[in-house]
C-alpha cells in the first residue's frame, strides 16, 4: 500500500502529484491570493485523465508537482461576480479564451488557449481552489455535492457525445463499448431518448452488470465473444450508433465493424494507439460516419445540471465517495477495472 505522507499544517491541504509512479503527497500550500472566487471543495472526482496522468503516463502536465483533479464542486467562501459566499456551485473543468472561434460557437473545448484544472492549472483535489467566476455553475440544493462533481465532466461528457456528436434519436438502436463511468452516463442518458436497443459492450462482469442497471437492453461480453458480429447479430445488421469510450484501437474497429451501412460511430475514448479500421472499399460503401467528441461545452453542463435538478437523471448507486487522504489506493482500485460503483468521487 502506498503511504500518502503528510506536511506541516497550513490553510489549504492538497494532494499533489511529482511524478508517474510515485504516490500522490497530501501537502499543506499556502491559500492562493488573486482575482476569482474561492471555493470549498466538498467533492472532487477521479477521472480517466487523472489515471492517464499518475498512473500511465500517457498524458503529461504542465508543471510539476501539482494538484490533480477537474471534477469539482462546492461551496463559494469568497464571492466574485454574481456569486456570494455560500452559493453551491459545480465548475467547468475548462479556463476558455472566450474570444476564438470555437468558444464563439459553443465548442469551448476545442479552445487551443484553454486551460484544464489538474493539468495546466491546479485543481481541485484539494481543500480550496481558487478559480474564475466564468468557471462557476449554480448547483440546486436537491443535487448532492458528489453528483455535482461527476456532472461537471463524466456526466456532460457522456451527454456531449449523445446528444451533440452523434444526436441520437428515438427508435435507433445503439451500442455502446466501454461501460466504465461514461459509456454507463451514456447509457442513462440514451435511455431517455428511447431508443430501440441500447447494448453494453465490456470485457469486465461488474461493468456488464453497472450497463443493465442503467438501461443496457443487453450486455456483451466482449471476453466471451466477437462483440461486433454479436451486436450486428442481436440488432439485426448492425446498430445505428456506436459509441467507444475506451480509447483502445481495438475497440474502435469493433465499433466500425458492430454498424450497419450508414451507421454513426462516436469515439470519446482517448489513445495513443495507431488505429487501423477496415478497407476503403468498405468503409466508403457503406457510408460510415466515423467522429470524435471531446470533451464538453458550458451549455452541456447546463443541461445536465438541470436534467439533475429536475430528477430526470439519477447517479444513485453509481458513485463510490472516498475520503481525499485514500486518493493511492483509489487510483490503484480504479487503474485495475473491476469495481462495483461507476465512479470514485473524493472528498477532501
Amino acid at each position: 500500500m502506498n503511504i500518502i505522507h503528510f506536511m506541516s499544517m497550513a490553510q489549504n491541504r492538497a494532494a499533489r502529484f511529482h511524478g508517474v509512479g510515485k504516490p500522490m503527497t497530501l501537502e499543506d500550500l499556502p491559500m492562493a491570493g488573486g482575482e476569482g472566487a474561492l471555493v470549498r471543495v466538498e467533492a472532487a472526482g477521479l477521472c480517466g485523465t487523472d489515471l492517464h496522468i499518475a498512473v500511465e503516463g500517457t498524458m503529461t502536465t504542465a508543471f510539476l508537482p501539482i494538484t490533480l483533479g477537474h471534477e469539482i464542486a462546492g461551496v463559494v467562501e469568497e464571492g466574485a461576480g454574481e456569486f456570494r459566499p455560500g452559493d453551491r456551485v459545480c465548475v467547468y473543468p475548462h479556463v476558455p479564451c472566450f474570444s476564438c472561434e470555437y468558444c464563439r460557437s459553443d465548442r469551448e473545448a476545442l479552445c487551443r488557449a484553454s486551460r484544464i484544472f489538474g493539468v495546466q492549472r491546479d485543481g481541485g483535489f484539494a481543500r480550496y481552489i481558487r478559480l474564475p467566476d466564468s468557471c462557476l455553475f449554480r448547483l440546486p440544493d436537491v443535487v448532492p455535492f458528489e453528483v455535482g462533481a461527476a456532472l461537471t465532466d463524466a456526466v456532460s461528457t457522456a451527454y456531449h457525445a449523445v446528444r451533440r456528436r452523434a444526436e441520437v434519436r428515438a427508435g435507433e438502436s445503439v451500442a455502446v463499448f466501454g461501460c466504465g463511468a461514461l459509456g454507463t452516463f451514456a447509457i442513462k442518458i440514451l435511455a431517455r431518448l428511447a431508443p430501440s436497443a441500447i447494448l453494453g459492450v465490456d470485457v469486465q462482469p461488474s461493468a456488464l452488470e453497472r450497463a443493465k442497471r442503467a438501461g443496457a437492453t443487453a450486455a456483451v461480453n466482449a471476453r466471451d465473444t466477437e462483440a461486433a458480429k454479436e451486436v450486428r447479430r442481436l440488432t439485426g445488421g448492425g446498430a445505428d450508433v456506436a459509441f467507444e469510450f475506451i480509447g483502445s484501437a481495438k475497440t474502435v474497429k469493433e465499433a466500425v465493424r458492430s454498424v450497419r451501412p450508414g451507421g454513426r460511430v462516436v469515439v470519446v475514448g482517448i489513445g495513443s494507439e495507431p488505429v487501423e479500421l477496415t478497407s476503403l472499399r468498405v468503409f466508403v460503401g457503406n457510408e460510415v460516419t466515423l467522429m470524435g467528441s471531446m470533451g464538453l461545452s458550458r451549455q452541456d453542463l447546463r443541461d445536465v445540471i438541470e436534467w439533475a435538478g429536475e430528477g430526470r437523471l439519477s447517479l444513485e448507486g453509481d458513485i463510490e465517495v472516498r475520503p481525499l487522504a485514500e486518493i493511492n489506493e483509489v487510483l490503484r482500485e480504479a487503474a485495475g477495472g473491476e469495481r462495483k460503483a461507476a465512479k470514485f468521487v473524493l472528498k477532501p
